[in-house]
């Protein structure tokens, strides 16, 4: 990737500082790789607790179907998201919940607290990804990428990745916890990671 970047720089003559090439690096190795990586921690970590979900994603691959392994996509990036909220400073008084908030202060919307809402999501911290399969879940009432115009720019390609990811390890392997111990969430960064790193146990499928 490096050598990529330094390349493209040459090829259209731009002047580049070692800082500029190393913010690159830095956007691309915590934005576009950590949190993905993240994510699919929670997804097989979760479905490792969930012997019943991994049924129902192994028999739909079986079936050649892809719509079960998105559905746990997006139901783990609910449960478990990586990004817990967004900060926004307001440019102008705004009234949020009723309040009027003055020009300069900085608001967070809650990712966590919107997507474990029984109101927006029936059972909500229950994983069942079969919700959005339903029709029991509304896709406005997840964002885990965040919205608006900052919305993350790499979303798409982060849940084509987590979406092939899944459906590939889903096809070749039962999925087990390592131990008996649930997974708890800490912060590093401004992401929400396995405490204990979400250690599971693959075995092929037969």
């Amino acid at each position: 990737m490096l050598s990529t970047l330094v390349r493209r720089y040459a090829q259209v003559g731009a002047a580049t500082q070692d800082g500029e090439l190393r913010d690159q690096l830095i956007t691309l190795l915590l934005a576009g790789h950590e949190t993905t990586a993240t994510a699919l921690a929670w997804c097989l970590y979760l479905l490792a607790r969930n012997p019943q979900a991994q049924r129902a994603l192994h028999a739909s691959l079986d079936a050649g179907r892809t719509d079960y392994a998105a559905a746990v996509v997006t139901e783990a990036l609910r449960v478990r998201p990586v990004i817990a909220n967004v900060a926004r400073r307001l440019r102008e008084p705004t009234v949020v919940g009723g309040r009027l908030l003055p020009a300069g202060v900085a608001v967070l919307p809650s990712i966590s607290l919107v997507h474990l809402d029984d109101g927006n999501h029936p059972l909500a911290r229950k994983f069942r990804p079969e919700r959005w399969l339903e029709g029991a879940g509304e896709q406005g009432m997840v964002f885990p990428f965040g919205g608006g115009p900052r919305r993350c720019l790499g979303a798409p390609f982060a849940v084509a990745e987590l979406n092939l990811a899944v459906a590939e390890i889903g096809r070749r392997f039962e999925i087990a916890p390592a131990d008996g111990k649930p997974e708890k969430a800490k912060m590093r960064h401004i992401t929400q990671v396995p405490a204990r790193g979400a250690l599971i146990r693959l075995t092929a499928r037969t």
